[in-house]
C-alpha cells in the first residue's frame, strides 16, 4: 500500500511537531534546575515546610557576626523580619556586613534559626531587579 504525498506530509509534521515539543520540554526542564530562586527572611519565616532546603537571600545586619571556632553566626534581614544564620566553613571573600547575601540550607528543627549549608556573596548591588530590591 502506497501513501499519498498528502498523508506522507502529514505524517512529516505530525513527527516535526512531536520532536519539537520533546526538544522544548527537555531544555525547559534543564533551564528550572539551574534558576536560582530564594526567599527573603520574611517568606522563609512563613513557609509551612521547614524541612526541605531551600534558599534565603537578605541583607547582613551589622555587628550581628560572630564566629566561635570554625562556625560563623549572623543575622540576615529584610525590611520586615531577621533570621539568624548559622554557618560552618570559610565565608567568600566578598561577605561583609551590610552587604546582600543569599544562603541555602534549612530551618534547625522548629526554631528560627537557619542552618547553612552555602553561603554566595554578591559581588555588586548596583544591578538588582526593582522588586527584589524593594524586599530588600
Amino acid at each position: 500500500m502506497l501513501m499519498r504525498p498528502k498523508h506522507r506530509r502529514l505524517i512529516l509534521i505530525i513527527i516535526a511537531l512531536i520532536s519539537i515539543s520533546v526538544g522544548s520540554y527537555i531544555v525547559l526542564s534543564t533551564f528550572q534546575k539551574n534558576i536560582v530562586f530564594f526567599l527573603t527572611p520574611s517568606e522563609a519565616l512563613s513557609k509551612q515546610n521547614r524541612d526541605k532546603s531551600f534558599r534565603i537571600g537578605g541583607v547582613v545586619r551589622a555587628q550581628s557576626l560572630s564566629k566561635i571556632g570554625v562556625t560563623y553566626s549572623f543575622k540576615l534581614i529584610d525590611k520586615e523580619s531577621s533570621i539568624s544564620v548559622q554557618y560552618e566553613g570559610l565565608l567568600p571573600d566578598l561577605f561583609k556586613e551590610e552587604s546582600t547575601v543569599v544562603v541555602q540550607g534549612k530551618f534547625k528543627g522548629t526554631s528560627n534559626t537557619f542552618l547553612a549549608k552555602e553561603v554566595l556573596a554578591k559581588h555588586d548591588e548596583n544591578y538588582q531587579p526593582l522588586e527584589i530590591k524593594n524586599k530588600l
